[in-house]
């Protein structure tokens, strides 16, 4: 067992979020930029959370000019991107910098985190109840009609994601790994983790409306802890929502810091874009990523809920939802935040 402070555990987790999220631009066809004092991705996506700066350690002198150049690289690609803030941002007034800029605050996420020691993985399966890690193409497709059952995506965010996943990659010792609850032979519910170095970071967890209160995002989150555990990880992270913190408290993670999500709509859409996936995947434009007709998900289902653990209360569902209101129609006023942590 590692014995870390709460200062320690606050590092984890931002450290792994922002491990996560740099594995995005070391997919195909992205790109990822880390410099001293900040980094940025781009993934080609419409979808803000797919391209986007994080880890700033400005001088305050310079960050005007910092936040003007990382806009304007987004600018030049035609696609929005999220600007993501944790606990060791510089400078610390950074939020209020970028709301000056025209950025529009998503929303703020709670990080947790525990020894997996600690933490209550030793449940039963469920009966009926199984879990496959995602290693297939096929695996990845199922894998995301059931991310987008869970979250309510539409039928381009579901493509982005499955596009960008796709172009990370399957590798059996990829730190991205994807898992799929089925009951019986129906999936219901999804999760990821990212591995880095003793670190889990938890994702994506999600439940199908249809088979919510019933503990699979409980399942779920068990399931792909004890994998990280057998893959030698002793620390498990995670961003949660406000509704989920008593929730993965009652596994045993606690509070370590907080986090919060700009975004910055970009330019009208240009051909910078279009042009690096046209040029590869014939006509597809990045608006409408490559998704064949029989897996892509058709219906759209039941408004979203955040009822229980991996039930909708992921702080991604959140955004989401936020980021189609604020993207497709700019609206100007507060948005109320009390539902939406990042």
């Amino acid at each position: 067992m590692i014995d870390l402070t709460q200062k320690q555990l606050a590092t984890a987790v931002e450290a792994n979020l922002f491990g996560w999220l740099s594995n995005y631009g070391r997919g195909e066809g992205s790109v990822l930029r880390i410099g001293g004092d900040l980094a940025w991705f781009y993934t080609g996506s419409q979808n803000p959370l797919l391209n986007g700066a994080f880890r700033a350690k400005m001088k305050k002198e310079a960050a005007d000019k910092q936040i003007l150049s990382v806009t304007r690289e987004f600018d030049l690609r035609a696609v929005p991107f999220a600007w993501w803030l944790g606990p060791s941002v510089e400078p610390t007034d950074l939020a209020e910098r970028l709301r000056r800029h025209g950025f529009l605050h998503l929303g703020k996420a709670q990080g947790m985190a525990a020894n997996l020691g600690d933490l209550a993985l030793d449940e039963p399966t469920p009966q009926f109840i199984s879990v496959r890690r995602v290693r297939t193409a096929e695996d990845l497709n199922l894998w995301s009609e059931t991310f987008a059952r869970s979250f309510s995506l539409s039928e381009r965010e579901s493509n982005a994601w499955w596009e960008v996943h796709r172009r990370v990659g399957l590798d059996e010792n990829s730190p991205l790994r994807h898992y799929v609850i089925f009951s019986g032979r129906q999936p219901v519910a999804t999760a990821s983790t990212f591995l880095e170095g003793h670190v889990v970071g938890l994702y994506h967890v999600g439940t199908v409306p249809e088979a919510r209160r019933r503990g699979l995002g409980r399942t779920a989150t068990i399931h792909a802890l004890r994998d990280a555990g057998d893959a030698g990880c002793r620390i498990a992270v995670l961003q949660s929502s406000k509704l989920g913190v008593r929730l993965y408290r009652r596994i045993g993670f606690r509070r370590t810091s907080s986090f919060e999500v700009y975004t910055h709509r970009g330019s009208d859409r240009g051909s910078l874009a279009s042009q690096s996936l046209s040029s590869n995947r014939g006509p597809l434009s990045l608006q409408v990523c490559p998704y064949s007709k029989q897996n892509s998900t058709r219906n759209r289902l039941s408004p979203h809920r955040e009822d229980r653990l991996g039930g909708g209360d992921d702080h991604l569902s959140e955004i989401v939802k936020v980021e189609r209101v604020v993207l497709s129609v700019r609206l100007k006023v507060p948005i109320d935040m009390q539902r939406f942590p990042i």
